[in-house]
């Protein structure tokens, strides 16, 4: 679909979709809100321990609400793939990057995983984080798409920051049970393909954010 679209568009103009645009970023704002809600309050309500925060296989209500909301979850990474189809349809291919497609395409298997396999536990916090940001950030979309005027290097600068702290943080997150606490019993290596996961994230945005927002702002324009 990435390379099939492109082409579909190669000879026709780019559609506006503002309409659409407006609605679903409205759209992912009010699902992530409501599931980095619920999950914060189940999270306290279930006295989960942030150091090591273990899977519950048993199928007790507990455990089924667990799952249900890491399905939420992957469901919700699976709508955000609708933002690159839209880049492409509005031949905003630039926008298409690599950090693009890895961090769409690589979160969304990586959340099918957990919900087949750890469902809840150490993770499910990564999910939690994530959803706030993403309200946060389609929020963004939404008013920059209403109102074009919003649309401001600073707040992109300070968008891409939060995105930084967001893995950075879950880079702490994992090395508590692994490093500090290793007699955790949640698994070792889904702990290890989080935290590595999560290192090259943040070694991307970081490069992505001296790429875009030191290195470009200090080039200085060539005369006419």
């Amino acid at each position: 679909m990435i390379h099939s679209i492109p082409k579909w568009m190669e000879h026709r103009p780019p559609f506006k979709l503002k309409t659409f645009m407006i609605v679903y970023n409205l759209i992912q704002v009010i699902l992530n809100l409501l599931l980095a809600f619920t999950s914060t309050y189940y999270f306290f309500a279930d006295n989960h321990d942030i150091k090591c925060m273990t899977v519950d296989f048993s199928g007790s209500p507990k455990s089924q609400r667990a799952l249900i909301l890491t399905w939420y979850y992957y469901l919700l990474k699976l709508i955000d793939l609708t933002d690159t189809i839209v880049f492409v349809l509005r031949k905003k291919q630039d926008q298409v990057t690599f950090l693009h497609k890895y961090h769409h395409i690589v979160i969304a298997i990586a959340s099918y995983f957990s919900t087949r396999f750890y469902p809840g536990g150490h993770t499910s916090m990564l999910g939690i984080i994530n959803c706030y940001v993403h309200v946060i950030m389609y929020f963004y979309y939404f008013l920059t798409v209403l109102k074009p005027q919003f649309v401001s290097l600073k707040w992109k600068r300070l968008l891409t920051l939060l995105q930084i702290t967001q893995f950075a943080s879950m880079v702490i997150h994992f090395c508590v049970p692994l490093f500090i606490y290793p007699s955790c019993p949640y698994s070792k290596y889904w702990l290890s393909c989080s935290l590595g996961q999560n290192i090259f994230m943040l070694v991307m945005f970081l490069d992505f954010y001296v790429r875009t927002y030191i290195i470009k702002t200090k080039t200085p324009k060539k005369s006419n």
